[in-house]
């Protein structure tokens, strides 16, 4: 009776957050008149409805940045679908930031119009993703619950548009879903499923993470030598700071941008040996080249994970994909993963040009065909294969070096943090793994301690695998 009692005051604070919005007032100010405005114009979903509001209401009001503004919130639109005021973030009377939520994504994201004070334009926009106002999350109260509560979002997702691709979800060992969603090839009429192979971009990171930890495992690298040990080809002044910890932690601060030309001839190589000879030719022109030190701190970089595959090559004496497939792929079950493109999900994102969805597949990635930093395609099998295999048994990693993989290592920022390969975060819920966005794809692969719970979202639309992820997270049970 007592439970009984609890799920009917349970829903009734869901029916009240679901409507709240009817309380949200707009402020009586510049800004929030624009903002006002926006929104009304961003939850038309029409690309001319988008382009008259940045004529009558930004400074800059040329033909490339109206087309590049529409099109920057008609994005936006695809991604995150019709949106709701929530709360103001920042309140001033020609600057105003509101917390908005996505009616079926249900996702969170806060954009910002900064006005000019005397003409009352807009003169700067941002947009906060990533993180959502504090105690919204709303967890289910039982498994039944969370599992009807996802089922039912991923169909109007689906439904919306606003996700496609393959989702799998266990509790306690048990796969309870395991599907697909949407279209794989918009063109042709053909349907994702559980088989369909997608780019899982970065989650690429974790795999060369226990690569590299088998390989310290063995004795065959050292966590703490500097890596000019394993890349004499790098100049010293780079190579003899930094090392394998590092460029796992993301500390190592080997991160290659704004050197012009280096990604146009990073896209054109065929195999690590092509990306480190890229290395080397482009080191010169990085503005750290003459005086780089490490800071200690948390800095992303997908080069340094390309660095931790050529060191895998040079320790082994094998193709980067060829040691994943013999020491990883094959051991843990995954057959479908590879860095090949057959029988791929086709990437889509939103085009101005186009007024809606395009295939992305011929727009230039960020990487090579080979990179250890992301370019992975694998199933939603295949990966929770992987998974099993580090958490159940000790065919990868043993003990000591899973613990290395599973704690966390380097605060990120927040409750945040970095493992040697992976995140793990601790709000609203405990969690850790690792996410990944390219061109027209993104994917999620997480494990939530607390409930026994794991997923793998892997998605060909723009953000279709992290809305999914952050439902999850925010509804996901709370177990004692």
């Amino acid at each position: 009776m007592r439970k009984y009692i609890l799920l009917i005051f349970m829903s009734f604070l869901i029916f009240c957050q679901s409507f709240g919005q009817s309380n949200f007032e707009w402020p009586e100010s510049p800004s929030g008149h624009v903002f006002k405005n926006f929104l009304k114009a961003y939850n038309s979903g029409i690309s001319l409805e988008i382009e008259d509001f940045v004529k009558k209401n930004y400074a800059n009001t040329s033909e490339d940045k109206v087309n590049e503004a529409t099109e920057y919130w008609m994005d936006l639109f695809y991604r995150f679908g019709q949106a709701k005021p929530y709360s103001l973030s920042i309140n001033k009377p020609n600057d105003l930031e509101v917390w908005l939520q996505g009616t079926i994504s249900k996702t969170w994201f806060a954009p910002e119009f900064i006005l000019n004070k005397e003409t009352g334009k807009v003169k700067a926009v941002g947009l906060l993703l990533g993180e959502q106002p504090p105690n919204t999350s709303n967890p289910a109260l039982t498994s039944e619950e969370f599992f009807r509560r996802l089922n039912n979002y991923l169909r109007e997702n689906e439904k919306n548009g606003l996700f496609q691709g393959a989702v799998l979800v266990s509790m306690n060992e048990q796969i309870v879903i395991n599907k697909g969603y949407g279209l794989k090839n918009m063109e042709e009429g053909v349907n994702n499923d559980s088989n369909t192979r997608f780019d899982i971009a970065s989650v690429t990171k974790p795999i060369t993470a226990i690569a590299v930890l088998q390989l310290v495992q063995n004795g065959l690298l050292d966590l703490y030598t500097p890596i000019k040990k394993y890349l004499p080809e790098l100049p010293e002044s780079i190579s003899s700071k930094i090392n394998i910890y590092q460029l796992l932690t993301h500390t190592s601060d080997y991160k290659l941008k704004g050197i012009e030309g280096f990604r146009e001839e990073i896209v054109k190589t065929n195999s690590l040996k092509e990306v480190y000879q890229i290395h080397q030719e482009y080191l010169p022109k990085w503005d750290k080249f003459e005086d780089f030190t490490p800071t200690g701190k948390w800095n992303y970089s997908n080069q340094g994970y390309d660095l931790l595959g050529i060191i895998i090559e040079n320790v082994t004496q094998l193709t980067f994909e060829d040691y994943l497939k013999k020491n990883i792929f094959n051991v843990a079950g995954m057959p479908d993963t590879s860095f090949s493109n057959e029988n791929t999900a086709q990437p889509y994102r939103y085009d101005l040009k186009h007024n809606g969805l395009k295939n992305y597949s011929e727009y230039p990635p960020f990487f090579g065909k080979v990179s250890a930093a992301a370019q992975l395609k694998s199933t939603t099998d295949d990966l929770a294969n992987l998974f099993k295999s580090i958490k159940n048994t000790d065919l990868l990693l043993d003990d000591e070096y899973k613990n290395l993989l599973f704690s966390p290592a380097v605060k990120k920022g927040g409750s945040n943090y970095q493992s040697l390969g992976l995140k793990i975060g601790y709000e609203p819920v405990p969690y850790i793994g690792h996410g990944g966005v390219n061109v027209g794809n993104t994917s999620e692969l997480y494990y939530f301690p607390d409930s026994d719970l794991f997923v793998v979202i892997l998605c060909n639309n723009r953000s279709g695998a992290p809305n999914v992820f952050n439902f999850i997270k925010n509804n996901v049970p709370k177990m004692d």
